[in-house]
């Protein structure tokens, strides 16, 4: 039975991202957890960056050599995690897109047909335009994502983990060195290393929101095409 257009009342006190957070939350349930890789990565790169900011701050009051190794040594280690983190997402990444072209064309995709289940659920229980006002809002959530990203390290999912690898590789020549630029210049690669590991997640955000657009923009023209059937034969 096509629903008429007065079924977009019925969820009039919820917004259209209201399903949207459900399937979030159904599939941080069904998700497994993290990887043990991912795991340890996060956690050394915390640790040994916290130890580097500790250690620097140690070198630069009472010049002890050690504390200078040791800034070097929690630095390198600190960085490498960071770069496994970004990497084990883009693994992540590559594995779920060869997954889903599998599953798509096998016709067995169970998360194309639950994501199929929810448009169809949006275009029917909300407004053309109400759709259409949540889509582009979070067209623009995602869009200020990414330029937060990008003032904090750059575009991530094009450079990568280079400029941080850079930059820490002219810090372990620089060690060696005395004076305030050297010091700057390792508190600065320990910050931008510590930005890599939020804007990490940051990223991942921004990928789901981009995920929901996609979803709000059939809900829409579904939505459309149950306030008027004939306007999908006219076009």
């Amino acid at each position: 039975m096509q629903p008429s257009p007065d079924t977009a009342g019925l969820l009039s006190t919820e917004s259209p991202l209201a399903p949207l957070l459900n399937v979030l939350a159904e599939s941080s349930d069904a998700q497994s957890a993290p990887s043990a890789l991912h795991r340890w990565g996060q956690r050394i790169a915390l640790t040994s960056l916290s130890l580097c900011v500790v250690s620097l701050w140690i070198y630069v009051q009472w010049k002890i050599a050690l504390f200078g190794w040791i800034v070097g040594a929690t630095l390198v280690t600190g960085v490498s995690a960071a770069a496994v983190l970004v990497l084990v997402g883009v693994k992540a990444t590559w594995t779920e897109m060869r997954n889903f072209e599998r599953e798509f064309l096998s016709s067995v995709s169970s998360r194309l047909v639950e994501r199929r289940a929810v448009v169809l659920r949006i275009g029917a229980g909300f407004k053309h335009q109400d759709i259409l006002f949540a889509r582009d809002y979070l067209k623009s959530v995602a869009v200020h994502l990414r330029s937060r990203i990008s003032l904090i390290v750059g575009a991530l999912d094009k450079v990568g983990v280079l400029p941080l690898a850079v930059s820490a590789a002219i810090t372990l020549l620089k060690l060696k060195e005395a004076g305030t630029v050297t010091v700057v210049w390792v508190a600065g690669t320990t910050v931008l290393a510590f930005f890599y590991v939020l804007s990490v997640h940051m990223l991942d955000a921004a990928f789901t929101v981009e995920r929901f657009v996609v979803l709000l923009d059939h809900a829409a023209m579904h939505a459309a095409e149950r306030v008027d059937p004939l306007a999908a034969a006219r076009k």
